[in-house]
């Protein structure tokens, strides 16, 4: 069974220390570098939590779609938005791949991997959705926090994932407990 978070834990997504090693600013500069400007139309967040990386994406798509499956992690996610008077983020709860009749730029996996249940099916309906997968976990080693290890996905998995469903992949080492993947559809 994968591990999933305990919605009644969000303070720790909420930590200011958060944004000491896993800084927004460096995720929207490479977003900024891998998505042309032109083409920020629609991005989907699979797993939001809190809205750490789903804020950010907010301000650099037209359109967010917001995908958990908790309810609680939704509503809290909801209130910071509107309390920040962000109006862009439209809200799914599902356990499934969420229907999303229109194309997205961008589909972003964060630290939720080894929380699906049914992870290959989300890999595959997202390499139907989207041209550019991004996928920050938790590095496969022991971390100050973060899930059991047992649970976590390496790096060569993810990788191995994506380039089964036709990315090319690439590793941007920036942050101390997680990696950073970019698939990119082969041309």
């Amino acid at each position: 069974m994968p591990h999933i978070f305990n919605p009644e834990n969000i303070k720790v997504l909420e930590d200011p220390e958060r944004e000491r090693y896993l800084p927004t600013r460096v995720f929207s500069d490479i977003i900024k570098e891998v998505v042309d400007e032109g083409k920020r139309n629609i991005a989907c967040e699979i797993g939001v939590g809190a809205g750490y990386f789903t804020m950010p994406l907010a301000a650099l798509f037209k359109k967010v779609y917001a995908i958990d499956l908790s309810a609680e992690m939704l509503g809290y996610l909801r209130s910071k938005a509107c309390a920040k008077k962000i109006e862009n983020i439209k809200f799914i709860q599902t356990d499934k791949p969420p229907v999303i009749e229109e194309p997205v730029d961008l589909i972003l996996f964060s630290n939720v991997l080894h929380e699906l249940k049914n992870l290959e099916d989300y890999i595959k309906w997202a390499s139907t959705k989207t041209n550019i997968i991004i996928d920050i976990d938790w590095k496969k080693e022991n971390t100050p926090g973060g899930p059991p290890l047992s649970d976590r996905i390496s790096l060569e998995g993810a990788v191995n994932m994506l380039v089964k469903h036709g990315f090319e992949t690439k590793n941007y080492n920036v942050y101390p407990y997680h990696y950073f993947l970019v698939g990119v559809r082969y041309k």
